[in-house]
């Protein structure tokens, strides 16, 4: 029987556009990427129709040669959930539109909520947190160059995650200038201990109470601020309070 050694043990969803696999990014050849928090991914919900989003990603081969620079690019959304034939093999599957259909290239970026302001009225919100909300699946243009983004939304990335192979060791998160921001153990991907918090100065900072899986983590802005307790029980976050 002919092996293929070079095949990889990805997961995919049942219904959309995502893949996962489990990586061993202590490796030297992961020297250069940094981690994000699955935490960040938006739970059961869109983005709101008056709030914009930004796409980030590589397109054209762009923004990862000599320089490590993505490419940003900002939208709004146009739809709640619509239930689409996905474009690479017909299958249905759930989506939210972007009003722009300019996407090309930028198939699989994350399609984020960032830090922002919204006035209702004659009051204003200020939002400090970052979402993602889903991942590009392609574009829907018309002749006269209309149309809109694709946009696989976040709950089939939690699904997916879900039924895929979990993480144990210990897991480095970074500052974006390159600081380590913290280390934490995990456990058939459950959250059971931080090791140590860091603003991206290199000063510790108090990392919560947390211990075997239960209790707080504190997150802090790139200012060195505490902005979100998140609460743990079991290794599971069951809380988010945001600290104004």
């Amino acid at each position: 029987m002919l092996v293929n050694k070079d095949s990889l043990n990805w997961t995919f969803n049942k219904s959309a556009d995502i893949a996962t696999i489990l990586l061993d990014i202590t490796s030297k050849i992961f020297s250069f990427i940094k981690t994000i928090s699955t935490e960040i991914i938006a739970q059961n919900r869109i983005p709101l129709r008056e709030r914009e989003v930004t796409i980030i990603g590589f397109p054209m081969g762009l923004g990862f040669e000599k320089h490590f620079s993505p490419i940003s690019k900002i939208s709004k959304p146009s739809s709640g959930l619509l239930e689409l034939h996905r474009f690479d093999n017909n299958k249905l599957a759930d989506f939210f539109l972007l009003d722009d259909p300019s996407i090309k290239g930028f198939s699989g970026a994350p399609v984020l909520e960032l830090p922002t302001q919204l006035v209702y009225g004659k009051e204003s919100v200020h939002i400090y947190t970052i979402e993602l909300m889903g991942l590009v699946h392609g574009s829907m243009s018309e002749e006269n160059g209309g149309g809109f983004a694709a946009i696989t939304p976040s709950k089939y990335i939690i699904e997916t995650i879900k039924n895929s192979p979990k993480y144990s060791g210990t897991s480095k998160l970074y500052h974006s200038n390159g600081q380590l921001w913290s280390e934490r153990i995990y456990k058939n991907g459950l959250l059971l201990s931080v090791l140590s918090n860091y603003d991206k100065n290199g000063n510790s900072v108090d990392k919560g109470t947390l211990i075997d899986g239960n209790g707080t983590v504190n997150l802090y802005d790139e200012e060195g601020k505490l902005y979100i307790i998140d609460t743990y029980k079991d290794g599971v976050l069951i809380d988010s309070k945001e600290i104004k």
